[in-house]
């Protein structure tokens, strides 16, 4: 990728030690779903064709479905050349469709594919933490589940002094502060018999 701007090779340790694919090829999925959105973009904008599309875009779901098992991601990792998973899926796309494989990165920066992959990889991960939270969830005990719900139903991320009020009649009364400290009172007041529910049920049960 940097052999255009030097005259000689980098040195072997830099190159290595600059190589983000050892750990950014996670990103594949991210990276190939957002090349097809690019390609789209492309296409809306009169630079790609129509035809020039769908073939970019078949061509990114074949390097997607190529490289799903175990072993192919490794050979993602491990790959000779490729300096990072932007540089893998259009070396990629050159070998499978030539020189079209080039024109995708038209109006493109690494600085924008990084910042897209990732924020596409968080909210992936983010969801599949979410349905194995809910999975967890479905298969705690009743005693365990109801006492978890009834110690963080009623919490407010608010600090004491934001509801603290003066005693009554002295000019220090507050309605805003005083409303919010009886909300924050019926909150914890309404979970405490659910939490001694649960812990009847942890010892009966």
């Amino acid at each position: 990728m940097w052999s255009g701007r030097f005259r000689e090779p980098l040195d072997t340790e830099f190159e290595q030690w600059q190589r983000s694919i050892v750990f950014d090829w996670r990103l594949l999925p991210q990276e190939v779903a957002a090349s097809k959105a690019h390609a789209s973009a492309l296409c809306a904008a009169g630079i790609l064709t129509e035809s020039e599309t769908t073939e970019l875009r078949a061509a990114l779901d074949a390097i997607a479905a190529a490289h799903s098992s175990a072993a192919c991601k490794a050979a993602v990792r491990d790959h000779a050349s490729a300096e990072d998973i932007h540089h893998f899926v259009e070396l990629s796309l050159v070998e499978r469709i030539g020189s079209l494989g080039l024109k995708l990165h038209t109006g493109r920066s690494r600085n924008e594919q990084i910042a897209t992959d990732l924020r596409l990889y968080i909210r992936a991960q983010i969801d599949h933490n979410i349905a194995a939270l809910a999975a967890w969830a479905m298969s705690l005990p009743w005693a365990i589940a109801l006492l978890l719900a009834a110690s963080l139903a009623p919490t407010d991320p608010v600090l004491a002094s934001d509801i603290q009020v003066g005693p009554p009649k002295t000019g220090n009364e507050d309605e805003v502060r005083f409303g919010l400290t009886s909300e924050a009172g019926l909150n914890d007041g309404f979970a405490f018999p659910f939490v001694h529910l649960a812990l009847a049920l942890a010892e009966y049960r």
